[in-house]
């Protein structure tokens, strides 16, 4: 394999302000079928990033990643009911949706409020 040069940003610490690098990735001892192993790792560390940051969001047991292109964030798809345990936590979505009687509905009485208050703006 090719040594490959990428630049990077890294801190050290938060707060701390980025060193730009120029980093040479020496590949010379690693075959294509080992550098796939490292993209699975990386991919499966991006995957739980994406779950931590969604908050109020239990950890699936069976989950499909899409992988996004490189240099590209993932498109991020979520059902119905997703959106509303993102925004309003895992109980009060289940509340919602009881009380509304479905997703869709839960759904369209928040896009109405926000609909409301946007023209009270």
């Amino acid at each position: 394999m090719e040594n490959r040069k990428v630049y990077c940003s890294t801190k050290r610490f938060d707060g701390d302000d980025a060193v730009k690098t120029t980093l040479t990735l020496d590949m010379s001892g690693v075959t294509e079928t080992e550098l796939v192993e490292y993209a699975v790792d990386a991919l499966v560390i991006k995957w739980q990033s994406s779950i931590r940051r969604k908050k109020g969001v239990d950890v699936p047991t069976i989950a499909t990643y899409k992988v996004p292109k490189p240099g590209t964030r993932a498109a991020s798809t979520m059902s119905p009911f997703q959106m509303l345990e993102t925004q309003f936590g895992h109980e009060r979505a289940i509340w919602m949706v009881n009380k509304y009687g479905t997703v869709e509905l839960a759904v369209a009485a928040v896009q109405e409020l926000l609909d409301s208050m946007e023209q009270d703006g």
